[in-house]
């Protein structure tokens, strides 16, 4: 007995298959979901992280629902959600799902009240945004970093947690970050690897936490133990990108960036 096998439908079965498996790796996924709180520590907001959220160019909105309900996104990419939840929130445990042209996937989600930090009775002191959104727990940074570019050798700092790093940074009642922040390249464009602007050798800095120089809506996170001298051709400030020659500088690497203006903190800010 012969077995003859068709080429021409061994590859036409061949390519099916593959179809198959392409339109089943844009099915959206959910890795991790975080949770932003009220001053009063209440759940007004989810950022949903995963991959394959939304589709098409640009992204088209998927949709999402909790417990049921579909609720209002704010801003929304391939890899992050952010979803207002409605308020007031009726705590508890929920579905969360997330759906799109190929497919849904699910979360189970639970929603409850951010629980005070301190002695019984006691809420932490935390800084706000003009919404009520809580932007991180309230520091003061003394005698340690001296980095004049985050505000010399004392600032008032909030501890900022995002998807990707956390980090401690100045801010004033209209802004995040500091006036004089500088942030030094080898480039002559401001690309490539950044440098924190730094007036110490870092001896004795709190190497343990990250701080961040923020230019307009990017913060450049850096760790104060990690002080280097270099010759810098560029300087990114608040103004752009400037280029004076090359001139020597004193800096801590640049670690990582990320863009503030997905957390949608509106100014002005304030201690509560």
């Amino acid at each position: 007995m012969r077995v003859i096998i068709c080429r021409g439908v061994l590859l036409a079965l061949t390519l099916t298959f593959l179809g198959a498996g392409g339109a089943y790796a844009t099915v959206p996924r959910i890795s991790e979901v975080l949770t932003a709180y009220s001053r009063v520590g209440a759940p007004v907001s989810i950022n949903i992280l995963g991959t394959s959220l939304c589709l098409g160019t640009p992204c088209v909105a998927p949709i999402v629902s909790l417990g049921g309900k579909p609720i209002a996104l704010s801003a929304f990419s391939t890899t992050s959600i952010t979803a207002n939840l409605p308020q007031p929130v009726t705590l508890g445990d929920y579905k969360l799902n997330v759906s799109t042209s190929v497919g849904s996937t699910g979360f189970e989600l639970t929603l409850a009240n951010l629980a005070p930090l301190g002695l019984p009775g006691a809420k932490p002191i935390v800084v706000v945004d003009s919404n009520g959104q809580l932007v991180g727990p309230y520091v003061v940074v003394s005698n340690t970093v001296g980095a004049g570019g985050i505000g010399s050798t004392y600032f008032e700092g909030v501890f900022i947690r995002t998807p990707t790093v956390s980090f401690t940074a100045p801010f004033s009642n209209n802004s995040l970050g500091s006036p004089s922040a500088t942030v030094y390249f080898t480039s002559t464009d401001c690309s490539g690897a950044g440098y924190a602007q730094s007036n110490n050798s870092g001896a004795g800095a709190p190497s343990a936490m990250l701080f961040a120089t923020i230019i307009a809506t990017t913060a450049y996170v850096w760790n104060a133990g990690g002080y280097t001298g270099i010759s810098s051709n560029s300087q990114l400030t608040n103004q752009g990108c400037n280029t004076y020659g090359v001139q020597s500088a004193g800096g801590v690497p640049v670690i990582a960036t990320f863009d503030l203006s997905t957390l949608g903190f509106v100014p002005p800010f304030s201690v509560q």
